[in-house]
């Protein structure tokens, strides 16, 4: 799938449905088709692939059980639980 407009898109970050962290995409140091042009060379990337870059305020540590959903707008939505290793 092609996403051609990401103006306006934010990443929002909830830990056990507290929202812990949002940020606009316009404030990434580089821009997201930049980063996925820069991997492109390094990796073979496939449909399903999350890239993770740095981190808005709101940083903290996740803890085994600990349950989250990462958003990017009306994109993309993820959800997953910290299991124990």
């Amino acid at each position: 799938e092609v996403i051609d407009d990401l103006d306006g898109a934010s990443i929002k970050l909830r830990v056990n449905g507290e929202l812990k962290q949002q940020s606009g995409l316009d404030k990434m140091i580089f821009s997201v088709p930049e980063i996925v042009v820069n991997l492109s060379k390094l990796f073979r990337l496939q449909k399903g692939d999350l890239i993770m870059t740095g981190t808005p305020e709101g940083v903290g540590a996740i803890v085994a059980g600990d349950s989250v959903q990462i958003e990017c707008g009306e994109l993309l939505s993820c959800n997953f639980e910290i299991t124990p290793s």
